[in-house]
């Protein structure tokens, strides 16, 4: 028994020993981290930007084309101050398509509010198929002091589509940067929108 117990004393002293000679740990110091400044995250970009395929960086995102498609609300409040403004210009590749009607109804025109001497031209009328997609050209005042608009569609002559009317409404320019003077607007020739009077 008693050697039984100078055994377990004996070994509690060798741990005990083995304890006080080994080495103390070590701390990790670690170093503070600091935001990355102005200047750094602009040299970052410009490195993205100009990364070749294969590099660390991604190469630069592409930016994404805006869809054409019917205005909400007036965007003469987004525009310049007297600035001509139509939601749907003629593109270069309309001459690809074929030219079409645009059944024009009424058409209306509404001051800008916060905008003096712009106004909202919209309409109301009709698409022959609903793939024809409209098109607005407005042209400058003739002598006789009238602003003509023309209004009319193009459409792939080679797409199959539903043949039914398409309903449209909605806001197609805003009259401005025209110079001084009071005008009538016409659309399509026979449709009287009204008179503008621009500064």
């Amino acid at each position: 028994m008693q050697i039984k117990r100078m055994l377990i004393v004996l070994a509690l002293a060798a741990v005990a020993a083995l304890a006080a000679c080994a080495p103390a740990p070590t701390r990790q110091t670690l170093e503070p981290t600091l935001a990355p400044t102005l200047a750094e995250i602009s040299a970052t970009a410009t490195t993205a930007a100009t990364a070749e395929p294969g590099d660390d960086y991604p190469p630069p995102s592409q930016a994404v084309p805006v869809p054409t498609g019917y205005p909400a609300g007036s965007p003469a409040q987004e525009q310049p101050v007297n600035e001509l403004w139509m939601a749907y210009p003629p593109v270069p590749e309309d001459t690809s398509l074929t030219r079409g009607e645009f059944f024009i109804e009424a058409a209306a025109l509404m001051p800008v509010s916060g905008n003096p001497g712009a106004y909202d031209l919209s309409v109301e009328g009709s698409l022959p198929t609903p793939c024809n997609q409209p098109r607005v050209e407005v042209n400058p005042p003739n002598a006789q002091n009238v602003i003509e608009v023309e209004a009319y569609s193009v459409v792939d002559s080679g797409m199959i589509c539903t043949q039914v009317i398409q309903p449209f409404t909605g806001t197609v320019a805003t009259i401005a940067g025209f110079p001084a003077g009071t005008y009538t607007v016409v659309v399509n020739g026979e449709i009287e929108a009204g008179e503008v009077t621009l500064p």
